[in-house]
């Protein structure tokens, strides 16, 4: 299947691919990699078939089916009629010979023809040149040809990864699994002599985590905003309940009620109509939350903010303790504007009455 995404970072969809990880290990030349080749000239009389290898540097050795040796070449008589050839690739760690690789070839004879190049050249029958046509001049007027079919090796390069990544299951404990991790492998050498290091990802991508991190301070703004105009509304409703309310106010206390009596029955009235609020708050929330998730309909320029939806996420947790934050903030808040009823004046109210 092969299909095309978005991120949104015009950064990272520039010059990120997900493909099939043996993919990656061939374009990077991980391991040992190499295949047969028919040279281009011929050696004592000869055609010669060469092992070309990439990518190791520990020592190897060959066996043609004629027991192991260092030679990654052997040759053949031009007069051959049909002939295979197989060379198993073996490496040696401490004296012990352990094999990574075998490549084939097979050379059939198809005839002799005029000259058509002066040189050795090759015609391609595949789109991998896995087989193709191998022409050998034998004199000024004549031309051998051999079909020449090739079955490589896979190589090493499956054996080999750039890193591991390591997913937590709490985010906040990121950090802590780092030096956890450096305390147990890093710097430790691998089978190839290289050093193992371990980053996390907010190693390696900085710019992000700095962007999501201004994003965090917005929010924090707008919560403590929409608090502050919270307490500043619920402020003038109470104001306004101890206003209206004044006459009764005046009465209760002619009969003995006290003040912090009275500021009781008022904060009790602000905290339902502060209960109502949340309750009507958080209904309108996640009615919006679950439209979003569904249907995506709060849209994003991915030019500007780098998403195209609006990103939401649920905490109950967090849902809970700022509905609790929020009441209590609130009441504490309400507790100044409440002691305006010590100013009350019964005797007033009721003349005015």
């Amino acid at each position: 299947m092969v299909a095309i995404y978005e991120t949104g970072f015009e950064d990272y969809d520039a010059k990120l691919a997900l493909c099939d990880i043996r993919i990656i290990q061939k374009l990077n030349d991980w391991g040992l990699s190499g295949q047969l080749e028919v040279g281009d000239s011929l050696v004592n009389q000869k055609i010669p078939v060469i092992l070309s290898l990439q990518g190791q540097s520990q020592p190897l050795v060959f066996d043609w089916g004629k027991g192991p040796g260092t030679y990654g070449g052997q040759l053949v008589s031009p007069n051959v009629q049909d002939t295979s050839l197989t060379v198993k690739v073996f490496q040696l760690n401490n004296g012990q010979l352990t094999q990574v690789d075998m490549h084939s070839i097979h050379l059939a004879l198809v005839g002799d023809t005029a000259v058509t190049e002066p040189e050795f050249h090759k015609e391609s029958l595949s789109t991998s040149d896995n087989t193709y046509l191998y022409y050998m001049p034998i004199s000024k007027e004549k031309e051998r040809i051999f079909k020449i079919e090739l079955q490589g090796g896979t190589g090493t390069s499956e054996r080999f990864i750039s890193g591991y990544e390591i997913r937590t299951k709490d985010w906040y404990q990121v950090d802590n699994t780092l030096k956890s991790l450096k305390k147990r492998i890093e710097l430790i050498p691998t089978e190839e002599q290289e050093l193992v290091k371990v980053i996390s990802i907010f190693d390696l991508e900085q710019d992000l985590f700095k962007w999501l991190a201004f994003l965090d301070i917005n929010v924090q703004i707008i919560v403590t905003l929409m608090l502050l105009i919270g307490i500043i509304n619920m402020g003038s409703a109470l104001l306004i309940l101890i206003i209206v309310r004044s006459n009764f106010i005046g009465l209760m206390k002619t009969m003995g009620a006290g003040n912090a009596a009275l500021r009781r029955i008022f904060l009790i009235q602000a905290g339902y109509l502060i209960f109502r609020g949340l309750l009507f708050g958080n209904i309108a929330a996640l009615a919006l939350y679950f439209l979003q998730k569904s249907t995506g309909i709060l849209r994003l320029n991915p030019e500007v903010y780098y998403l195209s939806e609006v990103p939401m996420e649920l905490s109950w947790t967090t849902i809970v303790l700022l509905n609790i934050g929020t009441f209590v903030v609130c009441i504490l808040a309400l507790m100044v504007p409440s002691y305006i009823i010590s100013r009350v004046n019964p005797i007033k109210t009721i003349r005015f009455n």
